[in-house]
């Protein structure tokens, strides 16, 4: 059996939050179907990628950069373009049974829909689903989230299109299959309630202390730290904005160092930096760190790390808090109390999957809060009376649900 897995999630891409999610899918693929055969089609093919996942790759759609697709429509669909990669895409679909597209492939958001019909994430899921329907083929929508729903008229006529032609569709939680039938129409037959695959992680990799982390640890002189991975929202906010902000997250670091009396661990889930510099954990974290005036008591990690090496961080950590829902879930697998603010729709979730209704949830629009006089009043509220047992059974029980979505998978493929 041969899978070919699309997108549109940004695997490969330097960000552990996707790559995470990717690896344990395939574990459990694996698990599944030992002898399963996965072409992944994306933006950086190459041996480190093929050897991260244990894949062949081969190259989609984009560009190698932003800059280079600027004014253009897909690569390949422009005067003088090479189609060569065309050429390789239409034949591994072609050798497949089924494609696959996961994560929030209906964001409408980065592309003008009426005069940019050909670039975006939305735009490039539907034609690749054109292809694979034209080629006869199974179509799997993997994971899907919605943290980010199409809003203009064609948008969501596209969205309607790509969920009618998918032959299955899991979903991350009961309420996004609730909103695809309600909302988009979609048959209820073909969509499967799962959980984010990133909470079945700790089958497929184990907290590891590699030579680079002992390093940084050492800095941490074997005490409490308080994780703190912040991401800059560097779609929403330009270089001067984006620096603003990380001498807010500064005071705010400053602040839970001192108010808790440990360390505070940066820890960076994205180091992809090629469209926006912002757009690295590392390289906002880095001007976080820069305005600290306790630079003492704050340790930056500056290199990617591995699923195992973010385990790792998380599980010794004293509480994890982070604007990455990812934190959240690997924080309740480990057993570690955590705090999430950032997007209601994406990070938020994260709550609702476990059952939990923080007190106040702080998102992106209104930093202002988490910047108060009275912002480590937050942290309080959420960790007074943590238990972090019944968190983890909450967290054991969204990893039962994630062979729903790999059942699903296998099913399809199974059928002739």
């Amino acid at each position: 059996m041969k899978l070919s897995i699309a997108g549109a999630s940004v695997y490969g891409l330097k960000n552990i939050s996707d790559d995470s999610m990717l690896q344990s899918f395939l574990g459990g693929m694996r698990e599944a179907m030992p002898h399963l055969d996965v072409t992944l089609i994306c933006r950086h093919p190459g041996k480190e990628v093929e050897a991260q996942f244990g894949v062949r790759s081969v190259r989609n759609l984009d560009f190698p950069s932003k800059a280079e697709s600027a004014g253009k429509r897909f690569h390949g669909f422009n005067a003088g373009d090479s189609t060569e990669h065309l050429r390789i895409i239409r034949e591994e679909i072609a050798s497949s049974d089924a494609l696959m597209i996961g994560g929030d492939p209906f964001d409408d958001s980065n592309t003008n829909m009426a005069s940019e019909p050909f670039r975006g994430i939305l735009p490039y899921t539907a034609n690749l689903i054109t292809l694979a329907k034209y080629l006869q083929k199974k179509v799997i929508l993997f994971g899907i989230h919605l943290g980010r729903r199409p809003t203009s008229e064609y948008g969501i006529a596209l969205t309607k299109f790509c969920l009618d032609n998918a032959d299955v569709i899991t979903t991350r939680e009961d309420d996004t299959k609730d909103e695809l039938i309600q909302t988009y129409g979609t048959a209820s037959e073909k969509v499967v309630s799962s959980a984010d695959s990133g909470f079945a992680l700790l089958r497929h990799a184990k907290p590891i202390e590699s030579k680079k982390l002992s390093e940084v640890f050492s800095r941490l002189s074997s005490g409490e730290y308080i994780a703190l991975t912040v991401r800059g929202y560097y779609w929403l906010w330009n270089d001067a904005t984006s620096k603003t902000y990380a001498a807010q997250f500064a005071a705010y670091a400053d602040r839970l160092a001192a108010h808790y009396g440990c360390k505070v661990l940066l820890v960076p889930h994205c180091a992809y930096e090629l469209d926006d510099y912002w757009e690295s954990d590392i390289n906002f974290q880095h001007e976080i760190y820069e305005h600290c005036e306790k630079k003492e008591s704050i340790v930056p990690i500056d290199f990617y790390l591995s699923s195992e090496e973010l385990l790792y961080c998380i599980r010794h950590a004293k509480y994890v808090v982070s604007n990455r829902r990812h934190s959240g879930i690997y924080a309740a697998l480990l057993k570690v109390p955590f705090y999430l603010f950032g997007e209601k729709d994406h990070v938020g979730k994260v709550y609702r999957s476990l059952g939990m209704a923080p007190k106040e949830f702080v998102d992106e629009k209104s930093f202002d809060r988490l910047f108060s006089d009275t912002s480590l009043t937050h942290l309080a509220d959420a960790f007074a009376g943590w238990d972090a047992e019944h968190v983890h059974r909450s967290a054991l029980v969204q990893e039962g649900k994630c062979a729903y979505a790999t059942d699903a998978v296998r099913d399809l493929l199974m059928k002739h």
